[in-house]
């Protein structure tokens, strides 16, 4: 995994999701995004791209992703998940 420049982040969730779903996104311990869940996009899936900067995987073979919960809230449900580098790399 290393890289020198920002990757994507891209997670595919379920459009029908609701109810305290309430997440934060971590790489290394590292705040890159938070996500709410309330029914984005009924009856279908969808995806959402996070920047993951470069600072944060620079030098390093691999990270440890987590999806956190905020108080009184779950995380997810994620489907699918990607870590796209920049094209033409």
């Amino acid at each position: 995994m290393v890289s020198d420049q920002a990757l994507t982040l891209r997670c595919t969730y379920w459009g029908n999701d609701s109810g305290q779903r309430v997440f934060d996104i971590l790489v290394d311990d590292q705040k890159i995004a938070e996500q709410r869940l309330e029914k984005n996009k009924p009856n279908q899936f969808f995806d959402v791209d996070y920047a993951i900067p470069a600072a944060l995987t620079q030098g390093k073979d691999r990270v440890t992703l987590k999806f956190q919960a905020h108080p009184g809230a779950i995380a997810g449900g994620l489907f699918h998940l990607l870590v796209l580098k920049p094209a033409g790399h």
